[in-house]
């Protein structure tokens, strides 16, 4: 298993349900596996409990992802272990947050432009460091995949997942292409799509970088 493990930062099931299962089964082709971690929520606008002040800020958002990280590897039911991992995602709707001038969406800002910034991340400060980067849906997942903008409740998004993610497995729909389509504005480099997604309105993602880099076969790794 050593140098084998994706690992990808999910904010919710409906998330892990639409993207996880089409990722591995393709890169098991490649003898590699994902292994998702999903942290329920988004964290980046998450306050404190009783509290105005932010959980995660742009100072210590790195931290609280390796916490993250370490969290889910010390589970006495995780197999995985740091070394076997290659490369992290961390995947998150951007929620118009370049745009929107409010508390929680300017926190969640720059605690992306910081993350933008963060090329490999290690499991703790001087531990061996592995490649990062972050794949996100302009406004959200749901706004990039059906063109839907009104905010949905958790059982119609895992609805959507569900039937996504059995369409796409029967061959009713092609993943990629589902993420190209219409208006959808893609990129294939990471940086440019952290660049222009700042000054970008309408449905956007950077996924296509990731299967980019999966139908190379991680050839940079």
């Amino acid at each position: 298993m050593k140098g084998s493990v994706i690992l990808i930062i999910v904010e919710g099931i409906s998330d892990e349900e639409t993207l996880v299962p089409w990722i591995n089964r393709t890169i098991n082709k490649l003898k590699k596996r994902v292994t998702p971690i999903v942290i329920h929520g988004d964290m980046l606008t998450r306050y404190k409990e009783y509290s105005k002040e932010f959980e995660i800020t742009s100072s210590n958002v790195i931290k609280k992802l390796q916490k993250v990280v370490n969290s889910f590897l010390k589970k006495p039911s995780n197999v995985i272990k740091w070394a076997d991992i290659i490369k992290v995602y961390y995947v998150t709707d951007t929620d118009n947050c370049f745009k929107i001038e409010r508390e929680n969406l300017i926190n969640k800002r720059k605690c992306l432009n910081k993350l933008f910034k963060l090329k490999k991340i290690g499991k703790s400060k001087g531990s061996r460091e592995q490649p990062f980067e972050v794949i996100f849906f302009g406004n959200n997942l749901e706004h990039v995949l059906y063109g839907i903008e009104n905010r949905l409740s958790d059982k119609e998004k895992t609805k959507l997942s569900t039937e996504f993610a059995i369409d796409v497995s029967n061959g009713k729909k092609d993943f990629k292409s589902s993420f190209s389509q219409g208006k959808i504005k893609t990129w294939n480099i990471y940086e440019e799509s952290y660049k222009e997604i700042q000054n970008y309105k309408g449905r956007a993602t950077n996924i296509t970088a990731l299967i980019e880099e999966i139908e190379n076969g991680f050839k940079f790794l």
